[in-house]
C-alpha cells in the first residue's frame, strides 16, 4: 500500500480517504495496520511531524503557521503531538535546526 499525500488546504481523514479510494474505513484502517503496522492516524501524523520539521528550519515560519501548513489547526495539539513524536518541542526543535 503506497499513500503519498500533502494535502494542507483540505482535511485529511480517514473518511476522506475512503471516499476518495471507494473502499471503507474499516478496510483502510485494516489494511494500514496489516501492510504498515501502524494506525491511519499515527501514520498522517508522521508524515505531518515530519514535514513541520522541514518547514521549522526556515524562520519566516511561526510554529502555528507551520502547524496550520501540515494540517492541525490547533498550535496546542500541534505542540503537544510535536514533543510525543519527536521528543522535543517545536520551539527546542527550532533553536537547534534554524537555517542562518
Amino acid at each position: 500500500m503506497y499513500i503519498i499525500a500533502y494535502v494542507y488546504s483540505e482535511p485529511v481523514t480517514l473518511n476522506v480517504v475512503a471516499e476518495y479510494t471507494f473502499v471503507t474505513t474499516f478496510y483502510i484502517s485494516s489494511m494500514f495496520k496489516k501492510e504498515l503496522g501502524t494506525s491511519f492516524v499515527d501514520y498522517l501524523n508522521d508524515i505531518r511531524i515530519e514535514k513541520a520539521k522541514e518547514l521549522s528550519k526556515d524562520v519566516k515560519y511561526k510554529s502555528y503557521e507551520v502547524a496550520s501548513l501540515v494540517g492541525i489547526q490547533d498550535p496546542h495539539y500541534f505542540s503537544r503531538l510535536f514533543k510525543k513524536h519527536s521528543g522535543i518541542s517545536p520551539s527546542e526543535y527550532r533553536e537547534t535546526q534554524v537555517i542562518q
